[in-house]
């Protein structure tokens, strides 16, 4: 029941080659519910329309640019309304605007739905554009957290470099 509150954007969108957009964000309904066929359908292209997608539902994931992935493998974990969804680098192998606008679609699809995001990124401090609150991890442990304004006027030193991409400093490369 606890991973039922979870919804998932893997770095890679961790969407199925032999299925169609459609069928890879029908997925989970088709699988944990028993919604009609013509409720799934107007679920699922309502979920591509909230993520700017429309007129791909018969195209393969190959046929797919990396952002147009990813936006596919956000409508499908937003399809079961969850309460968390965790987000694994999600704008990785994405160009500057591209990226730009998954984490413009992030806010907003947080915003409309309302559920808590838990997003894993090392695009720091580009991030701190869309988070409400930040905790930066360092060796396994958190160094640091808070609003993105008291990680921006932090003192610490490694949290510092990591913001600026300093090479000197106290961060050690192993």
């Amino acid at each position: 029941r606890v991973r039922e509150r979870f919804g998932f954007l893997f770095q890679n969108s961790a969407l199925f080659d032999s299925m169609t957009v459609f069928e890879n964000v029908a997925f989970p309904l088709q699988e944990k519910t028993r919604l009609s066929k013509d409720e799934i359908r107007d679920r699922v292209r309502r979920a591509l329309e909230d993520v700017g997608l429309r007129d791909v539902d018969d195209k393969y994931p190959d046929q797919l640019s990396g952002g147009m992935k990813k936006r596919v493998g956000l409508a499908r974990a937003l399809l079961l309304k969850p309460d968390i969804i965790l987000f694994d680098e999600p704008t990785t192998g994405l160009d500057p605007i591209i990226c730009n606008a998954m984490h413009r679609l992030i806010k907003e699809t947080h915003q409309r739905y309302g559920f808590t995001a838990v997003i894993v990124t090392h695009e720091v401090p580009s991030i701190f554009d869309i988070c409400g609150y930040v905790a930066m991890l360092y060796r396994g442990r958190i160094q640091m957290r808070g609003t993105p304004d008291e990680i921006r006027a932090s003192e610490d030193p490694v949290v510092r470099q990591f913001i600026n991409g300093e090479l000197e400093g106290p961060l050690k490369f192993v």
